[in-house]
């Protein structure tokens, strides 16, 4: 699961509108969640955060659950469309 750290926590901070990931080794990262954060850039962040804390998991780049003839089939880590 982690590289890094044998377990890692990811929290939605609405107080103060930021990410956080805390790692059992005690480090920890963050980035603002603001108005125009795209569903990539927010992807992108977030795998930025879990490889500064060294932190390796896999995660589908793609919608899954949506029926095949759904327009959204762009990965997330391009999917800069929607942004609210």
């Amino acid at each position: 699961m982690a590289n890094g750290a044998d377990t890692f926590e990811i929290q939605f901070n609405f107080i103060d509108h930021k990410l956080e990931i805390f790692s059992s080794t005690g480090q920890s990262a963050s980035f603002y969640l603001y108005d125009g954060l795209s569903v990539a850039e927010f992807y992108n962040k977030l795998f930025d955060n879990l490889r500064q804390l060294k932190i390796d998991v896999l995660i589908v780049d793609r919608p899954y659950s949506l029926p095949d003839h759904h327009p959204i089939t762009i990965p997330f880590s391009q999917l800069t469309d929607y942004h609210s």
